[in-house]
Parts: C-alpha cells; structure tokens; sequence
C-alpha cells in the first residue's frame, strides 16, 4: 500500500504548487479534487487497491458506511479505477507560490512557466519526475513516474492526475462539530 510520504509527494504533482509570483497561474482558491489513476509495472499495487476495495464491500454495512463516511470526511474517496482526494487551496497559498516542499522531502524544478511545471523529486525511499499542465484556472492534469519499494520491493509506476475546481467554499473538508 502506498504510505503517507508517497501520497505527500503525489501531493505536490498533483497541485500546482510551485508556481512563483513572476509566472503566476490565475488559479481559483476554493476546493479541489484530484483524480489519482495509479499503474505499476509488476500490477502489485493494482492488486493491492483490489484487495483494499473487496475488504471494504465485505465488512458489515454499518461498518463500511462508517469506512466510507470517515474517508469522506477527510475528502478521500476510492473508486475502481481511481482514487479522488478533495483538498482546499487558500488565496495565501496562491499568493506564495503554493503548497511549501513537503517535510523530508527534495525536489528540483525542471522547467516551470504559466502553462506547465516539470519537477524531479526524491522522499526517502520514493523518487520520481513529473509534469502538469495548467489548462484553466479551474483545470490541470498531470503525469508522474515513480520508483517506490512495495512490501520490500522495487516498483515503478505511473499515477495520471487531473484537477478541477470545485468550489469557492471549503466547508466540505471541516471537521464534523462535536
């Protein structure tokens, strides 16, 4: 299973991050959804998803309601072929060029302009290089190639990206009041 820093690191290809004042993408602050679409060579991690997906449809239904409504409200949703992260992008975030560099994490920009970013990137065991291209204010896609280890061993694999604007309003992802 893919763990937390290679989701950070899918995390800054997957928004248009690193884009600087001096070339600025007129993004939409507001919420976003990221549609993540994963192949690995040796169809481990596809497998993997697999498993995942029939364990969640054998649990008991209140139990996999309280699966799905959990994930929901962390705006993650796994879908057969895909999985579907909402995430907000504030204007402060806009305004300073994006999300920061993830914790543990180097990445080099390849080639950065208001059409298209290309950056390599190493976090601890994982490595890559990806590229998104901006289409609108509300749309962007992208591919990375990633080498990872899964359960021990080495993979490579290629995750498609696509990005749309949601919403000015981030509600969705609050915390349920207590």
């Amino acid at each position: 299973m893919i763990d937390k820093r290679l989701a950070l690191a899918l995390g800054v290809l997957a928004l248009p991050a690193m884009v600087t004042a001096a070339d600025p993408i007129p993004l939409k602050p507001g919420l976003w959804e990221q549609t993540l679409t994963m192949k690995s060579e040796s169809g481990r991690v596809e497998a993997a998803m697999a498993q995942m997906q029939q364990q969640l449809r054998d649990l008991p239904p209140e139990q996999r309601q309280m699966m799905e409504d959990m994930m929901a409200s962390q705006g993650i949703s796994i879908q057969q072929d895909a999985s579907i992260v909402q995430i907000c992008l504030t204007q402060e975030e806009i305004d300073a060029g994006g999300l920061a560099e993830q914790e543990g994490c180097e990445q080099d920009v390849l080639e950065q302009n208001s059409k298209r970013l290309r950056l390599r990137f190493v976090c601890g065991d994982e490595s890559g290089e990806g590229e998104v291209t901006f289409h609108s204010p509300e749309s962007y896609s992208g591919t990375t190639k990633l080498t990872t280890k899964v359960e021990g061993q080495t993979e490579v694999m290629t995750i498609e990206q696509k990005g749309k604007w949601l919403s000015a309003d981030c509600s969705a992802l609050a915390p349920p009041s207590e």
